[in-house]
């Protein structure tokens, strides 16, 4: 029993880079930041790809990430959200959340469709009268 907890204990910090406490240049740290945050790779998976600790990459993503987000931010007042018609990102999430509540309201229908037909067939009331307090069991 206890070599079988070795054999699995060992494999778990088992390195795969060769050089794992190396310092990373700026480019090399961006590259795997990218990699991450575009969903090519898993935090854990890239950790184990570059030989890395997990808190240290996630430490990497917010100093790399967060300045970005920052730097889009300005000081100005607020435009309206209509007001640039040109750009691209806003008609995607439009479409997006028409195409989401769409979804959304397909499913209610079937959702109170099936909610009838049971209420038919089983003849039992399913859906709660309102007003109505919970029965003391």
């Amino acid at each position: 029993m206890a070599a079988k907890s070795k054999k699995q204990h060992s494999s778990k910090r088992k390195i795969v880079s060769r050089e794992p406490y190396k310092r990373r240049s700026e480019a090399e740290k961006q590259k795997i930041v990218f990699e991450v945050t575009k969903g090519l790779i898993g935090i854990r998976a890239a950790c184990r790809k570059y030989g890395l600790n997990r808190n240290t990459l996630k430490n990497w993503m917010e100093n790399i990430c967060l300045p970005n987000l920052g730097d889009t931010i300005s000081d100005e007042s607020p435009s309206p959200m209509l007001a640039n018609n040109s750009s691209d990102p806003p008609n995607r999430q439009l479409k997006a959340l028409t195409k989401a509540l769409a979804e959304a309201e397909l499913k209610i229908s079937g959702l109170q469709t099936m909610i009838e037909v049971a209420e038919q067939e089983l003849k039992i009331k399913i859906r709660k009268k309102r007003g109505t307090k919970q029965s003391k069991e």
